[in-house]
């Protein structure tokens, strides 16, 4: 739990690498924290949308006119975030049958020449975000890959994918609400709006309000998509085989099967809201942070209600200060998770040992979290280290390290054929959760061209953990 609950790391737990549609997980402050009000909405609407960029103040160097100026840019740019011109009103198959006949429909699959035709191209597009779910989700995370991976076309139609925001017709949203709130579940709330301003994989987000004026965002999750996990991903993966050589040293079935592990994690929605209550205790009075309180009777399994935080869109974070730009945060409780201390003991070895340029420690370190064998070739054991002493750069670099004028991401992408090809086994099960939200942190702060001193946050959360670990 030490990533977790470091005041000072970044907290990004979503995944930009994920790369939500619309705006959900994208955008900067906390948890659904943009404020879309759609052309639609249940009950009269009351409360103003416009919300400071820090709720509690101006919190750590952060001046007046740094608030204002990023008051202006959302209001300038996006007064009323709402989802992309691609959004489509569709019916989500919730059955694992109809969400399978989807499948069947994207075409004949096999075969590269599936890729010349845009027609089929289309089609494949069409399929995973009419089903969305686990094939969406793991589409959307295919999008970023370089062509070291995937070929140019599938790079292409995944982008599409990315791109596209579908959301649940009215009648359908309604349906989940009332399996899950019950048919008085509009006396909970003074209003809400029946458009989302955000949708992704696995729900969409709906702006409220409260009876007592508190304005909330009310996450829906898609029906189905919890119970055909498995299913999707079996699908998209033979769709992925028949399409495109899937290198060995990729190990796709355990890589999916922590995927399938996290989703399902993700489709609790009760389980999100406990991750979000813990991280309110351990934030609680924190001058910088601040977590947004659970509606308690708008959370279930599939819907959860929170308190509605402001935030700016990361797009328009561009023109905002080098100071400001340097502490904004992004937060999403769904994809919370503990570690166990055998494998973080060995974790913040490894990362130590990068940050004090130790190479030889690097490699025994991961021997020791068993990311290795020992009997790896020199080729592949020499692409493992310079990886990971390039991931250290910015823990081993003394004062602010400049996240916007490294290649840290091209570099890694060019050793990653010799690593597919060399590896004997696959990496602990910790890490594909783990790796990705550090590559979102990092991808974030690339971004928005931050300057953080992460060798002194590391080096302060590194003997607080070892303190913490021998009390």
């Amino acid at each position: 739990m030490w990533v977790l609950k470091q005041r000072t790391m970044w907290l990004e737990v979503g995944g930009l690498l994920q790369r939500t549609c619309g705006q959900l997980g994208r955008t900067i402050g906390l948890p659904c924290g943009a404020l879309g009000l759609g052309p639609r909405r249940w009950g009269p609407f009351r409360g103003s949308w416009a919300q400071k960029l820090h709720q509690d103040g101006p919190g750590r160097g952060l001046g007046e006119e740094d608030i204002r100026k990023a008051r202006e840019a959302r209001i300038r740019k996006t007064p009323r975030p709402q989802l992309s011109d691609r959004s489509r009103e569709r019916k989500v198959p919730a059955s694992r049958i109809s969400r399978l006949a989807n499948f069947g429909e994207g075409g004949s699959w096999p075969g590269s020449s599936l890729f010349l035709s845009e027609a089929n191209a289309e089609r494949i597009v069409q399929t995973l975000c009419t089903v969305r779910g686990a094939a969406l989700k793991v589409g959307q995370m295919l999008s970023i890959q370089d062509n070291s991976f995937i070929s140019p076309q599938l790079q292409h139609i995944f982008e599409r994918v990315r791109q596209s925001a579908d959301f649940m017709p009215r009648w359908q949203m309604l349906r989940v609400l009332e399996e899950e709130l019950g048919r008085d579940w509009q006396a909970k709330m003074a209003s809400l709006e029946e458009v989302p301003f955000a949708a992704a994989s696995i729900g969409q987000v709906h702006q409220g309000v409260l009876r007592d004026g508190t304005e909330v965002a009310v996450k829906i999750q898609y029906p189905g998509v919890a119970q055909s996990i498995q299913s999707d991903v079996q699908n998209l993966l033979a769709v992925l085989k028949m399409s495109m050589a899937l290198p060995e040293g990729l190990f796709a079935e355990q890589s999916l099967q922590a995927l399938q592990r996290e989703m399902a994690w993700e489709c609790d929605y009760r389980r999100e809201a406990a991750c979000a209550q813990n991280f309110r205790q351990l934030l609680a009075g924190d001058p910088f942070f601040r977590v947004p309180a659970v509606i308690q009777e708008l959370c279930t399994t599939r819907v959860l209600g929170m308190e509605l935080a402001g935030g700016v869109p990361l797009d328009q974070c561009q023109g905002l200060s080098q100071e400001v730009r340097n502490q904004v945060t992004l937060l999403d409780f769904g994809a919370s998770r503990e570690f166990g201390t055998e494998f973080t003991d060995h974790y913040i070895e490894v990362v130590m040992a990068a940050a004090n340029g130790d190479r030889d420690q690097v490699l025994q370190k991961s021997r020791d979290l068993k990311f290795l064998t020992g009997f790896e070739t020199k080729a592949f054991s020499d692409a493992h280290v310079e990886a990971v002493m390039i991931l250290g750069e910015p823990f081993a670099t003394q004062g602010p390290y400049d996240f916007g004028a490294g290649d840290n991401a091209r570099r890694v992408q060019g050793l990653i054929p010799v690593l597919l090809q060399h590896r004997l086994r696959p990496p602990p099960e910790e890490t594909y959760a783990l790796h990705r939200k550090l590559a979102g942190a990092f991808l974030a702060c690339a971004r928005l061209r931050a300057h953080i001193a992460c060798r002194d946050l590391f080096q302060d959360t590194y003997h607080r953990y070892w303190a913490s670990r021998q009390a």
